[in-house]
């Protein structure tokens, strides 16, 4: 119950903060609609500003599905090994060293991503290329748990990012799975810092019916 209390809290001061940030005297249903359409057509995707970010005083990523706009979410709970992360409108990640391993509130979730111990899925080994393993998938939406998702992690490779204009040099590693037994194949993407291997940007799928969630840390938990 305190969990969810403190979640509760922090999806609160994130829409004051969000909101006293994004919000002008010019704010109208026409002057939002007329932004959506012309990202629409345009192809940009709208992202939170640094000015909104730092209107935020607490640890908090940016979130995106698929190319839709980017949402914040700010830290509610961190056990040490594991964050849960909350937005204004009661949507949750919860996160082990920069992967998913649950979510709710989203359009399709994930129940549990659940790995042995010693393996890079469960969030504390580190990604190694070449290296196979397994994940177990909890998706209570197709009533299926422990489906097995076997993965591979790439090459890595050295790529400089951009996150609220700062340049982070990063290893970019992709990671393909499958899952023979829901046919679903796919790829995940990380962005780990070259000499700390923090995760500051990943592209993850976490459900077969939704678009990879894209992951940007804003302001780390220090």
């Amino acid at each position: 119950m305190k969990r969810f209390r403190r979640g509760l809290a922090m999806m609160g001061l994130l829409a004051a903060g969000v909101l006293g940030a994004a919000c002008t005297p010019l704010d109208s249903d026409t002057l939002q609609l007329s932004g959506r359409l012309a990202r629409s057509l345009l192809g940009q995707q709208q992202k939170v500003t640094r000015e909104q970010a730092a209107a935020v005083e607490y640890a908090s990523i940016g979130v995106a599905i698929g190319s839709d706009d980017q949402t914040m979410l700010v830290l509610g709970t961190d056990t040490g090994s594991e964050q849960d992360w909350f937005s204004s409108n009661e949507a949750m990640i919860a996160t082990r060293n920069g992967r998913i391993v649950a979510t709710a509130g989203l359009p399709h979730n994930l129940g549990r991503v659940n790995a042995l111990a010693g393996e890079a899925g469960d969030g504390k080994a580190p990604l190694v290329p070449g290296r196979k393993y397994k994940l177990l998938y909890d998706l209570p939406e197709f009533r299926l748990f422990s489906v097995a998702v076997e993965c591979e992690a790439s090459a890595a490779n050295d790529e400089t990012i951009e996150i609220l204009g700062a340049q982070i040099q990063t290893r970019h590693v992709t990671e393909s799975c499958d899952s023979g037994e829901l046919g679903w194949s796919f790829e995940n993407e990380f962005w780990l810092d070259k000499d700390t291997g923090f995760v500051w940007r990943s592209v993850q799928a976490v459900n077969p019916k939704m678009s990879a969630i894209t992951v940007e840390v804003l302001r780390p938990n220090e």
